[in-house]
């Protein structure tokens, strides 16, 4: 049988280079297992490289069709004190299954972009929250410093709740006039097996939320 077709991996330098599979029968051995042990070695070996040379590839599209992206069809709008981005400060959830201290991702990030946040190095940190749900509302920092209407005698910056600063101008923050967020983004940090989670369809979850507001909160 012939030889797979050539593929391509990574050299040290970084450059793709054509590489020949090793051919899927040894014709001078019957033993399966020696016929396909140089190929399994050779897709081990290379796997990092293949996923690498995606990875640029993609980016590499990514770019291209933007760069070929009609400009016509981008419309520039100045920078102004309301539709600046802004930080934010996301809710750390405390679940047992989390890693716990600095070993977290969520606790580190959650450190990183919030100077009030504590680290405990026994505590687990579980999910990192970007949202408006109540039990983990997202608060939006604002640099008075660059209101057109910042006085002396105001503070440089303040917090407001996700949930506020979205009804605010529901048309900016959201392109329509819906008063909330329809997702909530969450990065989990994970220790421990996690719990399995049932999750009710729309009509459930209404009537749950009715029946039990203080379990069903949204």
């Amino acid at each position: 049988m012939a030889p797979l077709p050539p593929h391509f991996v990574t050299d040290d330098q970084g450059y793709d280079s054509p590489a020949t599979t090793p051919t899927l029968i040894n014709k001078s051995s019957n033993n399966s297992m020696e016929v396909l042990q140089p190929l399994t070695r050779a897709l081990v070996r290379h796997s990092s490289s293949i996923i690498r040379n995606l990875s640029k590839n993609t980016l590499t599209e990514l770019v291209n069709n933007t760069t070929r992206r009609d400009d016509s069809s981008i419309t520039e709008v100045p920078v102004t004190f309301e539709n600046q981005i802004r930080p934010l400060q996301c809710a750390a959830q405390e679940y047992a299954w989390g890693r716990t201290g600095m070993n977290s991702t969520v606790a580190r990030m959650k450190d990183a972009n919030d100077a009030s946040f504590q680290v405990k190095e026994s505590t687990p940190y579980a999910e990192l929250w970007l949202g408006t749900h109540p039990n983990g509302m997202s608060t939006v920092v604002i640099d008075n410093q660059y209101s057109n209407e910042a006085t002396s005698s105001q503070n440089q910056t303040q917090t407001m709740t996700l949930l506020d600063y979205v009804q605010s101008n529901p048309e900016l923050h959201c392109g329509s006039n819906e008063q909330d967020l329809t997702f909530l983004f969450k990065v989990l940090s994970i220790e421990k097996v996690l719990s399995i989670q049932a999750h009710p369809d729309q009509q459930l979850a209404q009537r749950l939320h009715v029946e039990k507001p203080h379990l069903y909160k949204d």
